[in-house]
């Protein structure tokens, strides 16, 4: 599963070196997943490319966890944006 995080920054990386804008990532059953591990593990270098991320119907959930590692994204601007 950890290669889908280097997937996610390769994409969105030259995504934002073609456009020069950060965009936005629309993530639909595993590539909702896919966000949320690439942002546990790359969340300050997404910061630059990604704008928004959008989970659509994500094939997970956070229940009866102890650990709470996207506690950082409900923070206001943890992911900065001029949107």
């Amino acid at each position: 599963m950890e290669g889908y995080a280097y997937d996610v920054l390769a994409n969105m990386k030259m995504a934002f070196e073609v456009d020069g804008r950060s965009g936005f990532y629309f993530g639909y059953s595993l590539g909702s997943v896919q966000m949320m591990i690439a942002l546990t593990k790359f969340e300050e270098e997404l910061r630059e490319y990604v704008a928004k991320a959008i989970f659509l119907a994500p094939c997970t959930t956070m229940g009866n966890m102890t650990a709470r590692p996207f506690e950082s994204l409900s923070v206001p601007g943890a992911l900065m944006s001029e949107f």
